[in-house]
Parts: C-alpha cells; structure tokens; sequence
C-alpha cells in the first residue's frame, strides 16, 4: 500500500489568515458579539478554511474569540470580572514598566508621545472614536516597548489586544476624553523629571481610573437593558 504523507498547512497562509482576522478585530470591523463563520471569511479572505480554522483557534488562545461547541466562534465579549483581571494585570505591569522607562527615555521619545496625546486629542474633537482609542492605547504601548525589560514587553502585547478592545468597547465621549488628556500630560511631565515612583504612581492611576469608568460605564448600560425588558 502506499503510504501517504500528511499535508501541512503553509505556515504563512495561517499567519495571513490570523494577522488579517485580529485586524478586523481590533479596528471594530468585526465587532464584539459578532459571528465568526469560516466560510464568510475564506470568501472575503481567498484563503481555504483549513488556515483560517487555524487563525481562529490562535485568536482564541489570545481571548479574542470565543468559541461555544456546537454554536459556533463569536468575537469575544468581556464581562466585568474580565474587565477587572485585565486591568488589574495592566496596572501591574504599566506601573512596573514606566518605573523602569523613567531613565532610558530620550528627547525624541517624549516628542514621540506627545504626538500620540495630539492626535488622540485631535481624535476625540472630531468624536473619532476609533483613532483616539489607537493613539490613547499606543500611548502606553510606547512606554512599556522603552522599558528595557523583553519578558515584560512580551507579556505586556500578548493582554495589548484585550485592553484595547475593552477600551474600545466601553469608551464614551467626551468625558474620557478630558480626563484622560490631562493624565497623559502628567504622565509625560513626570517621565521627564525622571521620577521613578511618581511615574509608578501616576500610571497604576491612571489605569486604575480607566477602570474604573468602564465598570461604571458597564454598570448603566445593565441597568438601561433593564429597564428597556422592563
């Protein structure tokens, strides 16, 4: 009999299928919720289901999808404990990561993040929703990638997809914007003055308020679907 060896799958036809599905989820073209069918996305892909099966099982593993046996793979919604363990975490290592980044940081870097506090201000006057929310998160992203420490940068981007998307998803207009504008600035003054606890501080704040919001945020919402079954 002959034997037959077992056909992989071309690693980078995965990596396309994965890189272009997290893509529309994190900017909201697949919204939290929405139904994932393997079919849809080979059409829209032109790429073969076996890929993308792959792609959706890695997106699962990062909690960008979540899938029910037997109803199907659904772009993940975050409850309020999903909330508090990520933020909780964020905190933690943002805190950490800003503490180490206070002496490595350079000129450049500051004009750098000051940039991204522009356009996301910019962002939120034009109630665009979406560039404000990637400016404001690459913010933070920048800081953690100057700290210096790879195990924490590393572990840091595989939750930078979660605290995106909750960000996103509980973000309101204008109020945030405010407060988060101002926090930013402070941030950026005591990066200069190169205050390690002050930076630890004023970060583990920040996050903490952010949090804060949201739960509130989330908070009305249940109380809204309420009223409206009621």
């Amino acid at each position: 009999m002959t034997k037959f060896q077992r056909i992989s799958i071309p690693e980078n036809l995965t990596e396309i299928a994965y890189q272009e599905i997290k893509e529309r989820i994190l900017n909201f073209d697949l919204k939290p919720g929405y139904k994932i069918t393997q079919e849809e996305l080979s059409s829209v892909l032109g790429i073969s289901t076996t890929p993308i099966r792959e792609a959706i099982k890695r997106l699962e593993v990062e909690g960008l999808i979540q899938i029910i046996p037997r109803v199907g793979a659904y772009v993940s919604k975050f409850s309020e404990k999903d909330v508090v363990d990520t933020y909780n975490l964020r905190e933690m290592l943002e805190g950490f990561a800003g503490k180490l980044s206070c002496s490595l940081l350079k000129e450049e870097d500051f004009e750098h993040l000051q940039i991204l506090v522009t356009k996301a201000r910019e962002a939120a006057r034009a109630k665009a929703i979406i560039p404000y929310s990637a400016n404001a998160s690459d913010f933070h992203l920048y800081i953690v990638e100057k700290c210096g420490n790879e195990r924490l940068i590393t572990f840091y981007k595989n939750i930078y997809s979660l605290i995106k998307i909750i960000r996103y998803q509980n973000l309101q207009l204008p109020n945030d914007i405010d407060v988060d504008f101002k926090e930013h600035i402070n941030i950026i003054n005591v990066l200069q003055n190169e205050n390690p606890e002050k930076v630890e501080y004023f970060l583990r704040e920040h996050v903490r308020g952010v949090k804060e919001r949201i739960l509130k945020l989330i908070e009305i919402n249940q109380e809204t679907d309420f009223s409206i079954r009621n």
